[in-house]
């Protein structure tokens, strides 16, 4: 019955306010006996779902960020999925665990990644998705970049120097991080030094070298070593036994060349 009226095989009721209902349905036999279950009914709208920026968006590896979440509408079957865009597991809360923040650390550089409508580059783009049974809603934070420090590389030519002769041309092929500004420290492992990108150097004596690059960023520094062999120029030289000699003498030449 409704409301104390007339039996009946369906009814309607509006609710005119979201929430979690209890819905009483007890049918009453004949003989007076009765029996109740109850049933729950849950009114709800789409999702409102919004994320508030950390304020700063930039630092260096590993970088911790608190992101809050702004959510109206929200039911008991609403759930929210956290995606901070850097390749870690995506975060749920269902409508239970969901909190007021959450923090997320960063632990790897942002450089090169460009997430395809994210309105920017070499970044990263948090975002956070509230679903329930009527829709899905997503508010996302962009420009989240998060640095390195760089990764010192050089190559040189020629392979193998001569002393005294020829210029090793040192290419810095350091990675950057994608922050400008970086700084090069060269060693060149004979108490030369440089701080240009690609230097020159010329060794004066034969022997193996240690040339160091460090390269450094506001992140930090970082310091790469390789070996280069210095090689002395040969003088030639040689001797001959004393003349004359008969037209059909063998003369034995000797090589006294150095280096």
């Amino acid at each position: 019955k409704t409301n104390g009226g007339s039996s009946f095989k369906a009814a309607k009721h509006t609710y005119t306010s979201l929430g979690v209902f209890t819905l009483k349905f007890t049918a009453t036999g004949k003989n007076g006996c009765t029996a109740t279950t109850d049933y729950t009914v849950i009114n709800e709208s789409n999702p409102s779902v919004g994320v508030k920026s950390p304020g700063s968006t930039t630092g260096c590896e590993p970088q911790s960020f608190w992101f809050k979440l702004n959510a109206t509408n929200v039911s008991p079957t609403t759930s929210f999925i956290w995606n901070f865009g850097d390749g870690s597991a995506k975060v749920t809360w269902d409508y239970t665990k969901a909190q007021d923040s959450i923090l997320h650390t960063f632990t790897k550089s942002s450089c090169g990644n460009n997430p395809p409508g994210g309105g920017c580059s070499n970044c990263y783009v948090v975002a956070v998705s509230g679903a329930n049974s009527c829709d899905t809603t997503t508010a996302s934070v962009n420009g989240i970049k998060i640095y390195a420090k760089p990764i010192p590389n050089f190559t040189y030519s020629p392979s193998i120097g001569c002393a005294n002769s020829n210029t090793i041309t040192f290419t810095n092929t350091s990675s950057t991080n994608c922050i400008s500004g970086n700084t090069y420290k060269w060693n060149f492992g004979d108490g030369g030094t440089s701080n240009a990108i690609s230097p020159t150097h010329k060794y004066a004596t034969q022997g193996n070298y240690s040339v160091r690059l460090i390269a450094t960023n506001l992140c930090g520094s970082d310091t790469i070593i390789k070996t280069l062999e210095i090689d002395s120029v040969p003088v030639p030289n040689f001797t001959f036994p004393a003349g004359p000699f008969c037209t059909t003498a063998v003369v034995n030449f000797t090589n006294t060349s150095s280096g």
